[in-house]
C-alpha cells in the first residue's frame, strides 16, 4: 500500500529554534497568527469499513488517551477528538516551549458506488491529521509551532498504528 505522509508547516533544526522564538517575544505575535491553523502532520493510512474505522480509530485514539468529542457518520465519516495536554518533546522544550497539546482528526471519504452490501461502496479512504500547538515559556496562549522530528515521529508512530490495526480490520466480501 503506498504511503504518503504530509507535513503542513515549518522545518525542523534551527528554522524550529527560530520560529519559536519568535512568538514567545512580546508584541511580535499578530490577532493573525491566532487565526492561523495549527501545525500538523497528515496520513493517508488505507482503507476500511465504516465499521471498522469506528472501532479502530477509537481503539488507538483511547491508547494515545484521546478522547473523540466530534463525530460524523458515513458518508462522509469524521472523528475530532479534544486537544490533549502533553509535556513537550524535547526538542520542543529545547526550542522555548513550556507546554504542548495535541488534537488528531480521522477523516474517509467513500471510495465508489456499489450494487450490494459487500461491494467497495462501503469501503472508505482514510487520512488522519494529528496536529500541533505549544505554549512558550512565559507565554499564555497555545500557537501553531514548526513540526520538530520528535513530533513527527508521534504523529507517524500514531498513524502508523491505525494503519496496521486497519489493515488486519478490512473485511473482504
Amino acid at each position: 500500500m503506498s504511503r504518503h505522509v504530509r507535513g503542513a508547516a515549518g522545518a525542523a533544526g534551527a528554522a524550529a529554534v527560530g520560529a519559536l522564538a519568535l512568538l514567545s517575544l512580546p508584541g511580535c505575535a499578530s490577532s493573525h497568527a491566532r487565526e492561523s491553523p495549527p501545525a500538523e502532520v497528515t496520513a493517508d493510512v488505507g482503507v476500511g469499513t465504516a465499521a471498522d474505522i469506528d472501532r479502530k480509530a477509537r481503539e488507538v485514539l483511547a491508547r494515545y488517551r484521546f478522547q473523540v468529542v466530534r463525530v460524523q457518520p458515513p458518508p462522509d465519516v469524521y472523528y475530532e477528538t479534544e486537544w490533549l495536554r502533553r509535556d513537550p518533546f524535547d526538542d520542543e522544550r529545547s526550542a522555548g516551549a513550556e507546554a504542548a497539546q495535541s488534537r488528531v482528526i480521522v477523516r474517509a471519504r467513500q471510495r465508489g458506488l456499489g450494487i450490494s452490501s459487500t461491494s467497495i461502496a462501503n469501503t472508505f479512504a482514510i487520512d488522519v491529521t494529528v496536529e500541533n500547538m505549544v505554549r512558550a515559556a512565559g507565554g499564555a496562549d497555545f500557537r501553531p509551532a514548526p513540526l520538530t522530528p520528535a513530533f513527527r515521529a508521534f504523529a507517524k508512530k500514531l498513524t502508523d498504528e491505525l494503519e496496521l490495526e486497519l489493515r488486519s480490520g478490512l473485511r473482504r466480501g
